[in-house]
């Protein structure tokens, strides 16, 4: 099911790379599309539910950047699928040290950045959004097409 999900992104993406004629339709599209994952967000994360009450969804633009340790901070309620910094560290912890990184945290694969900034990070990727960045990497740099290879 996995490989079928990246082929799928794939196609979208391939297609997508050609679909813009107009740069405005892009924007619109672009709008939409961070307007409908903010509805996601702040129906899931404590954090945007705030956030989006405060600021708003329509001037997202205005909202200030975050930063890669207020992230970290705030880790348990900025993620969307309940689970705790502690807990998913624990878990990417152990497989770096056994070198097993087949496993999932309640169905999310957990991952530690390398830390050359200074402080480690961590990121949470659901089955959906491994296969999406699969298949947008594939469109992006293979020549030609799946089926001729």
């Amino acid at each position: 099911m996995k490989q079928l999900a990246t082929l799928w992104h794939y196609h979208q993406a391939r297609r997508g790379f050609t679909a813009w004629r107009e740069r405005f339709l892009l924007e619109d599209w672009q709008e939409r599309q961070v307007l409908r994952h903010l509805r996601y967000v702040a129906n899931r994360s404590p954090y945007f539910r705030e956030r989006c009450g405060e600021l708003g969804r329509a001037n997202w633009r205005d909202w200030p950047v975050t930063a890669k340790a207020d992230m970290m901070m705030h880790f348990d309620r900025w993620n969307t699928s309940g689970i705790r910094f502690e807990e998913a560290f624990a878990f990417a912890e152990r497989a770096e040290m056994t070198r097993e990184f087949s496993g999932a945290l309640r169905g999310f694969t957990v991952g530690l950045s390398s830390g050359t900034t200074g402080s480690r990070g961590i990121f949470l990727a659901s089955a959906r959004e491994q296969a999406l960045w699969a298949g947008m990497l594939l469109a992006r740099v293979m020549r030609g097409t799946l089926a001729k290879k």
